[in-house]
C-alpha cells in the first residue's frame, strides 16, 4: 500500500508492506522514496569554498607572524631599555664619586688593540662605605675599571694607595684585555669613551708621550679630533691609543701634565641579552656600498643608525630585500674607531640600541 504524504504535489512516498510471519504476528516495511530536488556539490562550489578557506588562512598566518616579530622587536627593545638603566646607573654611581684633580684625581682610557674599536675606562674614586677607611687614611681610594669584552660589560676595582698609584695605572692602561672584574651585562656590542679637555694642543717636539706615543703630530697618531689650532679636543679617537691625565710615571721634569678633562661622553650598545636582538649573516659584501645578509627582517634606517659586521660598525642608510645600502662608504664605513674590512661570507651581523651617558667632571 502507499500513502501521498502532504499534497499531491509532495515528491516524498511512503511504502509499507504488510503480512504475517510463521508464528502468526503482522510485520510491516516502510521505504522512504529519495527526495527528487536533493544533490551534491558541484566542483566549482568545492574549489570556490577551499579558496575561500586558504585566503582566510593565509590572513591568520600573516597576522600571527607579524604578531610574533611586533613580539620579538618589543622583547629585544625592553631588554635592552631595563639593561641600559641598570648600567648607565651604575657607571653614574661611580661618577658621582669621582675624585678631582686637585685632590689627587687620575682618569685614563685606551681603545682597545683588538679591532673592535671598544674602550676601557679607568679612574678614581673616593671610597663610597666610610666604615672601611681606617684613621691613617688607608683604603680611601679605588680605581674603577669598566670595559667591554667577548660582548660582555665588566666593572673591575683595585685599591689605589700611595706608592701602588703607578702599579694600578699600568694594570689599567694596559692594552690587552684585562681578565679581572665582575660581569655587569651580556650583550654589550659597543662601549665607547670620549673626553673633552678645555685646553691648547701640544706643540711638536715637546714630550707628551700620553697624547702621541710614537712621537708626532700625524692624524694617525693625534688625540684630538679638532684642527691642531684649536683649544677644544676631544679625545681619543682610534687605533689602539691611551690617554692618561697627569704626567706618565718616569717621565721628565719638563714633561707637560696631560690635562684633566671637562666633560666625558659614554657610548653603549646594549642587546640586553636578548635572544630576538637582530643578527644574521653575510651573504656578500662589496666593500663598498652594498652588504647583503639573511637572518634579520627589518633594520632601523633612521640617520646615524649603526649595524655591526664582524667587527667593524657601519652606517646603514637603507634596508630592503636583505640589503644593507651605505650611501657614501668612505665616510659610513668603519665607525666608531674601527677599520674598513671586505667581510667573507657567513660574517656575523649584529644590531642593537644605543644609549649615551654625558656627565661634566670635577
Amino acid at each position: 500500500m502507499t500513502f501521498p504524504l502532504g499534497s499531491p504535489s509532495c515528491t516524498r512516498l511512503v511504502s509499507t508492506t504488510h503480512g504475517r510471519n510463521a508464528s502468526g504476528d503482522f510485520h510491516g516495511r516502510v521505504q522512504l522514496g529519495a527526495p527528487r530536488g536533493d544533490r551534491a556539490f558541484t566542483l566549482i562550489e568545492v574549489l570556490v569554498s577551499v579558496m575561500i578557506f586558504m585566503v582566510i588562512s593565509i590572513v591568520l598566518i600573516m597576522t600571527l607572524s607579524m604578531a610574533g616579530t611586533l613580539f620579538r622587536e618589543g622583547s629585544a627593545s625592553r631588554a635592552a631599555n631595563d639593561e641600559a638603566i641598570a648600567v648607565l646607573g651604575r657607571i653614574e654611581d661611580d661618577l658621582k664619586y669621582l675624585l678631582p684633580e686637585s685632590q689627587g684625581g687620575w682618569i685614563g682610557s685606551l681603545v682597545q688593540n683588538d679591532g673592535t674599536g671598544n674602550c676601557r675606562l679607568a679612574f678614581v674614586i673616593t671610597e663610597p662605605d666610610r666604615s672601611v677607611i681606617t684613621d691613617a687614611g688607608v683604603g680611601s681610594r679605588r680605581l674603577v675599571i669598566w670595559e667591554a669584552r667577548n660582548d660582555n660589560l665588566y666593572r673591575a676595582e683595585l685599591p689605589f694607595e700611595s706608592g701602588i698609584e703607578d702599579t694600578q695605572k699600568a694594570i689599567a692602561e694596559t692594552a690587552i684585555n684585562l681578565t679581572i672584574g665582575e660581569q655587569i651585562t651580556s650583550g654589550c656590542l659597543h662601549f665607547g669613551t670620549w673626553l673633552a679637555i678645555v685646553a691648547p694642543p701640544v706643540a711638536a717636539g715637546q714630550p707628551h708621550s700620553a697624547f702621541w706615543p710614537q712621537g708626532g703630530l700625524s692624524t694617525d697618531n693625534r688625540w684630538d679630533l679638532g684642527d691642531v689650532s684649536t683649544a677644544m679636543s676631544v679625545l681619543p679617537p682610534w687605533g689602539d691609543e691611551k690617554y692618561s691625565s697627569g704626567v706618565p710615571a718616569g717621565a721628565a721634569a719638563t714633561t707637560i701634565p696631560v690635562p684633566f678633562p671637562s666633560a666625558i661622553h659614554l657610548s653603549l650598545c646594549l642587546t640586553g641579552g636578548s635572544m630576538y636582538a637582530p643578527k644574521g649573516r653575510v651573504i656578500a659584501d662589496n666593500g663598498g656600498s652594498i652588504i647583503r645578509v639573511t637572518g634579520i627582517n627589518a633594520l632601523p634606517t633612521l640617520s646615524g643608525n649603526l649595524v655591526r659586521v664582524e667587527k667593524e660598525w657601519v652606517r646603514i642608510s637603507g634596508f630592503s630585500n636583505n640589503i644593507m645600502t651605505i650611501t657614501t662608504p668612505n665616510a659610513d664605513r668603519a665607525q666608531l674607531r674601527t677599520s674598513l674590512a671586505t667581510h667573507p661570507r657567513d660574517a656575523n651581523v649584529q644590531s642593537g640600541r644605543f644609549y649615551s651617558l654625558v656627565r661634566s667632571l670635577p
